[in-house]
C-alpha cells in the first residue's frame, strides 16, 4: 500500500489589503492592494468634512510612495462624529485577521474626545461592542494596532469601522495613512487543496494505464 503524505506550509500572515490614499477621492477610497468591491464608506455629523492630507512614511507598504492622507477636517461644532467603514472585506478561507493604520489628530480644540472601532462578519449582522482604540491625540503620526484574533475568520463579507467623537471641537484634523490589513491563510483550505490535486493526479494515472491496457 502507498501512504501519499501533503506537507503544509508555515502559516505566515500575508497582506490582504493596503490602501495608501496616493489617488484622488473618491477613487482614493478604493484599495491600492486587495480585488473584489472593497472600499471605505463615510458618514459624518457636524461641520465635519472629507479632504486629503500629507501622507507619512509611517506604515507605510514597500515601494509605494508617502503621497496623500485620507483628512477629515472640523472647522467648530458642539458635536462631532466621524466613521469610516471598510467594507465588503473579503477573509474567505483566511483567519487571525489585523488591522494596521498610520494616525494622527492635529488642531485647535477638541473636548471629550473618543476613539472606538467595531467589526461585524456581514452587513445583516450587529455591530459589535464599541472598543477603545490605543490612540492619544498627537501631532505625531501613531500606528494603530487592531487585532480580530478569530472574530472574523473565514467571513466573506466582513466589515470595520473607526469611529471618533468629540463634544466643542474646533478646528481638528485627524487624518489616517497606509492601511494594512493581513490574514493567515486557513491550513484546511491549504490541505484540501493538496488532496485535490492527489485526487486528479492519481484520476489521470489509472487513465493512463487503462489506455495502455
Amino acid at each position: 500500500m502507498v501512504v501519499l503524505a501533503v506537507s503544509l506550509p508555515g502559516r505566515a500572515a500575508e497582506l490582504v489589503y493596503y490602501w495608501d490614499f496616493n489617488g484622488d477621492l473618491p477613487a482614493a477610497l478604493s484599495p491600492t492592494i486587495g480585488s473584489g468591491g472593497a472600499g471605505i464608506l463615510y458618514t459624518g455629523v457636524g461641520a465635519v468634512s472629507l479632504s486629503q492630507g500629507t501622507g507619512t512614511e509611517v506604515n507605510r507598504y514597500e515601494s509605494y510612495a508617502a503621497g496623500k492622507s485620507l483628512a477629515f477636517v472640523d472647522l467648530a461644532d458642539a458635536f462631532r462624529v466621524n466613521e469610516i467603514t471598510f467594507a465588503a472585506l473579503d477573509f474567505s478561507l483566511k483567519t487571525d485577521v489585523v488591522m494596521t493604520v498610520a494616525v494622527r489628530s492635529t488642531g485647535f480644540f477638541s473636548a471629550l474626545e473618543s476613539f472606538t472601532y467595531q467589526y461585524r462578519v456581514s452587513p445583516s449582522d450587529s455591530w459589535s461592542a464599541a472598543v477603545n482604540w490605543a490612540f492619544k491625540p498627537s501631532a505625531e503620526w501613531q500606528v494603530l494596532t487592531l487585532d480580530f484574533s478569530s472574530a472574523l475568520n473565514l467571513s466573506s463579507n466582513a466589515q470595520i469601522r473607526l469611529v471618533s467623537t468629540a463634544l466643542f471641537d474646533a478646528g481638528e484634523v485627524l487624518q489616517f495613512d497606509n492601511v494594512q490589513i493581513t490574514a493567515v491563510p486557513e491550513p484546511g483550505a491549504l490541505g484540501l487543496l493538496g488532496v485535490g490535486v492527489l485526487v486528479l493526479t492519481r484520476r489521470r494515472h489509472r487513465r493512463r494505464v487503462a489506455e495502455v491496457d
